[in-house]
């Protein structure tokens, strides 16, 4: 779901990394940073190797827009409110991925309801597997219904120049002391932010705004309720 349509949320995403690469915490650099234009949340992740199977998609993405355009929440504004950091870890002195969120029930709980309902028709098209939604970790332990845990990366030490080899590879993966950072700023808020619609992307090549290219769009709600 792409996030970055709201400008007043990429101006504070921009601010909050010239602020961090400032202070110049160690082991933080402003290579790490997601950039503003592309922050988003994932659904799931898939693995679409033909344009047999793209074609497919989106005739999945339009069953899914039928059924979610004819339920009583499509007249209801979808919005997160992004506040805090958060780590993917236990540990803040070895982290790998910092993100932002919103953590209301009212959310999760329709996100979970609209995932349920995509994962369903995905499925029965065989465009995704239990196993890799299970692999993916948006599904309860016992597999049955869909728990999907809403992150807006903002940093991610993948994306580090230092972690490159000199073919372009990545090398494993490393973590810094976020401990610090996270006392300093783990309450900062970003914002609220409308989620307008559900895209499928190619994360290979970008748009001409500088987000991933969108193949197809579900819209979540009534643009006409959108300010």
């Amino acid at each position: 779901m792409n996030l970055a349509h709201d400008e007043k949320l990429r101006a504070e995403v921009d601010k909050f990394r010239e602020n961090v690469v400032l202070q110049r915490f160690p082991g933080i650099d402003a290579s790490i940073f997601m950039p503003s234009r592309r922050i988003h949340f994932t659904i799931c992740m898939l693995r679409l190797h033909s344009h047999s199977q793209i074609d497919e998609m989106k005739a999945a993405l339009k069953e899914i827009t039928t059924r979610i355009t004819a339920t009583s929440e499509y007249k209801q504004v979808l919005s997160a409110n992004l506040k805090g950091l958060h780590i993917l870890t236990d540990d803040p002195r070895e982290v790998g991925v910092i993100y932002t969120t919103d953590r209301s029930h009212a959310l999760q709980n329709r996100m979970d309801s609209l995932a349920n309902l995509i994962f369903d028709i995905l499925r029965a098209r065989n465009l995704v597997s239990n196993a890799s939604l299970m692999a993916q970790r948006v599904l309860s332990s016992d597999g049955d219904h869909a728990e999907v845990k809403l992150h807006a990366t903002l940093m991610n030490t993948k994306y580090s120049k230092t972690n490159r080899y000199e073919d372009g590879s990545r090398g494993q993966r490393e973590t810094f002391d976020a401990s610090v950072l996270m006392e300093k700023t783990g309450q900062i808020d970003f914002g609220t932010v409308q989620m307008k619609g559900i895209q499928l992307s190619c994360l290979d090549e970008m748009g001409d705004d500088g987000y991933y290219k969108s193949l197809f769009q579900v819209p979540l709600f009534d643009p006409k309720l959108s300010r």
